[in-house]
């Protein structure tokens, strides 16, 4: 629950997207995964990933994707690169 974002509305202020969520925490270890971050003036990135039921070396993956995502979201603007970058 510690690394999913809390305050969804300073990342979409002043933009046309209204984001809320909810998440039910599980009596397991879980990996939900929902991210809003600006990552310029003109640019949100939005991802959503679920590995629940799949245990925790899932939920370590999820954690660590999270982490990933947040740092090269701020430097590389085509979503696809995002997904294809190779580890640095």
């Amino acid at each position: 629950m510690g690394i999913l974002p809390t305050d969804l509305a300073a990342a979409t202020s002043h933009s046309d997207l209204d984001v809320h969520a909810i998440i039910e925490p599980a009596q397991k270890v879980g990996g939900d995964l929902y991210e809003v971050l600006r990552a310029s003036d003109d640019r949100l990135v939005v991802a959503l990933g679920d590995v629940s039921g799949k245990g925790i070396p899932a939920a370590l993956f999820m954690a660590i994707t999270v982490t990933v995502l947040r740092t090269l979201a701020r430097h590389i603007v085509d979503p696809a690169e995002i997904l294809q970058s190779p580890q640095r």
